[in-house]
């Protein structure tokens, strides 16, 4: 193995508990007159599964080699470029999360980060587990309600999170996502000529690519459960919902209750009137039988009174010949009387 990082314990997380090859290289030639500085270091391997490594400086460059190797040719532990997108996301004060879940849900979220940490133990069903990334964070998006507040990131760059350790983590109370490692961030300097310098760089580059308003990181949800609070709030909506849907049931039933009420109302009162109208027709009826005979006897008087006007006129006719002669008579009567005088 030649790696540029080691841990200074077996067990040590974060980067306090890390140092880098040109570090050493720097304290051996200032204070130890390039020799040893007599500490131990230990591979980039998980907490627990790290191996012994030694410090060597060489032909102008300096490494960590394993003690049984002897040499720089071996591999193992982890990669430089994948430690040094770890430690850039420890850098990142916001970023958004482009997450695909395994059952096809999609969710674009923007955070702002609170707190973060590397190589965060979690307990699984297997025992223990390590992950890469561990994040505090702050959102608008109800995912921060639902995750309260908090993720767990498994970075690869060439193989996914195998089978097994999905399953595991899968079954974790506790919120975790597998990010790549797009291209775009990969770190092309091999080991053997890193810098620090060049390693800020890098680590500023990704830290300014995530931040900026286009920006992202893409991950797969492994672990989606919901925080108490989460559903604490789910119930207390569902309560609420609960309620607004027995109030409006009730006032339903009151409206319903009230309608047949009115209903009933309704047809004692359309009896009422059928009644009052089998009435109105009986006295139409009667009233029309009233009419007939009434009209009959109006034709009577009718027929009667022509009758009587007819008489008048003949009987008038003949008073007025009869004044006409008793006239005539009384003026004969009248020239008679002087004649004799």
């Amino acid at each position: 193995m030649a790696k540029t990082r080691a841990y200074r314990t077996q067990h040590g997380v974060g980067l306090s508990e890390m140092v880098t090859a040109k570090e050493v290289e720097w304290r051996r030639l200032r204070e130890f007159n390039g020799q040893p500085t007599g500490e131990r270091f230990y591979s980039t391997h998980k907490p627990g599964r790290r191996l012994p490594v030694k410090h060597v400086m060489k032909d102008g460059n300096s490494f960590f080699s394993y003690i049984e190797g002897g040499g720089g040719s071996s591999s193992g532990g982890e990669s430089l470029n994948h430690l040094l997108f770890k430690e850039a996301l420890l850098g990142l004060e916001r970023m958004r999360l482009s997450l695909s879940s395994f059952n096809g849900q999609k969710v674009d979220v923007l955070i702002r980060i609170r707190r973060a940490e590397i190589e965060k133990k979690l307990e699984v069903a297997g025992g223990v587990r390590y992950i890469d990334v561990y994040i505090e964070f702050m959102t608008d998006h109800w995912l921060a309600s639902k995750w309260g507040g908090k993720v767990y990131i498994e970075v690869h760059h060439s193989n996914a999170v195998d089978a097994k350790k999905q399953e595991e983590l899968r079954g974790v109370d506790a919120p975790v996502i597998e990010v790549d490692i797009p291209e775009i961030f990969s770190y092309k300097v091999p080991e053997e000529e890193t810098t620090d310098n060049l390693e800020q760089q890098h680590k500023a580059r990704i830290k300014r690519i995530l931040e900026g308003q286009s920006g992202f990181l893409r991950g797969v949800v492994l672990s989606d459960p919901n925080s108490r609070e989460f559903l604490e709030g789910v119930v207390s909506s569902q309560r609420e919902m609960l309620a607004n849907l027995v109030g409006e049931r009730n006032g339903l039933k009151q409206k319903l209750e009230l309608s047949v009420d009115r209903l009933s109302d309704s047809l004692e009162e359309n009896s009422r009137l059928i009644g009052q109208v089998g009435e109105l027709k009986e006295l139409l009826a009667c009233k029309h039988n009233e009419l007939a005979v009434a009209m009959e006897k109006i034709r009577r008087v009718e027929s009667e009174y022509v009758v009587v006007s007819n008489r008048v006129k003949f009987l008038t006719k003949i008073n007025f010949w009869l004044i006409c002669g008793l006239s005539l008579v009384l003026l004969c009567f009248i020239f008679l009387g002087y004649l004799l005088i």
